[in-house]
């Protein structure tokens, strides 16, 4: 193979995975909605699996069984552990994401643009940068289906919900006993 043929090649694999992870670029309104649905699917399940393992972590401890192991008790921590960071990366990269969009109006405002021509094309590219100028002002996000953007706020959010669920768990188990 020449190397033409195997960057064509890489290049295809990595957009294959790119879709399967639920990271692309949407080229119409069908990809769009799949790519939404992808991560909200990636978010309701990671939020379930936080919420059950912590169920299963307040179980294992001994708060109901005393013969459990100490091999079971790690295990779920560091799944809940597993858990909670992968949410976290996912959340920190749309979350900055939003941050740097917010900031290229700083960025080309701060650029040589004073320097330009005042021929036609110098005049076309300092509408082209208002533009962009214009456009940064609202922030670029990802959404859940287009339920909610999905950022840091979405982690903390997701975590202070399995928090209350677990101390709802708990309660009720205290009450029953």
């Amino acid at each position: 193979m020449n190397g033409r043929n195997v960057r064509n090649l890489s290049i295809t694999v990595t957009a294959f995975y790119m879709k399967i992870a639920g990271f692309w670029v949407a080229s119409n309104y069908a990809e769009k909605r799949w790519r939404n649905i992808a991560m909200f699917v990636t978010i309701f399940f990671v939020f379930m699996a936080i919420t059950i393992e912590g169920r299963d972590l307040y179980f294992v401890w001994g708060d109901f069984e005393e013969d459990t192991s100490s091999a079971k008790r790690i295990i779920f921590t560091f799944h809940l552990m597993g858990c909670m960071c992968q949410l976290l990366m996912f959340t920190y990269s749309c979350d900055c994401l939003m941050h740097d969009s917010m900031s290229m109006a700083n960025a080309v405002y701060s650029s040589l643009w004073s320097y330009l021509p005042m021929d036609k094309y110098g005049k076309l590219l300092r509408k082209d940068l208002m533009f962009v100028i214009m456009r940064s002002r609202s922030p670029c996000c990802l959404t859940a289906c287009g339920f909610f953007p999905v950022s840091l706020e979405t982690y903390t959010g997701i975590l202070s919900t399995a928090v209350s669920y677990f101390t709802l768990l708990r309660n009720q188990s205290a009450d029953t006993s």
